[in-house]
């Protein structure tokens, strides 16, 4: 099946000047950043479906090793609560079920695990947030979308903490 008949037809993918991908798509207003390519979303899929059955089993087991998240570490409370924003913002109840799963999983793990928790905060000194901050073009597309609410606590997608 081509990206055509997919109905998401691909007008031109250009490199921006910081080297990613920018890709026209017709019908819509902006590009999107990336190439997302149909052939290989459509590959992955097992793997998607794998994970998700592996989350499912997985969160069976630590689901029982979660204190109450009051009672967590400062550094996997702070990941319990964006993890918990994250998971109130899905439309979908299933994907909102799925996002608290992972979030329960981590956390546990984190809770339990000094080393990995070292590594990860020492990781997290490390980002340059700017980095991570969306772009116009990102801010665009997800103002469009349906499946996820990114304006929650009165605030759109792209605005940080207190802005």
């Amino acid at each position: 099946m081509t990206e055509e008949e997919e109905g998401a037809r691909i007008v031109k993918v250009e490199r921006a000047p910081e080297g990613h991908a920018v890709t026209h798509i017709e019908g819509e207003k902006h590009p999107i950043l990336g190439f997302p390519h149909g052939g290989l979303l459509r590959a992955l899929d097992p793997a998607k479906k794998l994970a998700k059955f592996f989350i499912e089993h997985l969160h069976r087991g630590y689901k029982k090793a979660l204190p109450d998240p009051d009672t967590l570490v400062p550094q996997v409370k702070e990941i319990y609560r964006v993890l918990t924003i994250v998971a109130e913002r899905w439309v979908d109840p299933k994907q909102r079920e799925l996002t608290e799963k992972v979030r329960d999983i981590v956390c546990a793990f984190l809770e339990r695990d000094m080393v990995y928790r070292g590594v990860l905060t020492y990781a997290a000194t490390q980002v340059d947030i700017e980095k991570l901050k969306p772009l116009p073009l990102d801010v665009e597309f997800f103002r469009t979308r349906e499946d996820f609410n990114y304006d929650v606590n009165k605030k759109k997608f792209g605005e940080q903490n207190g802005g």
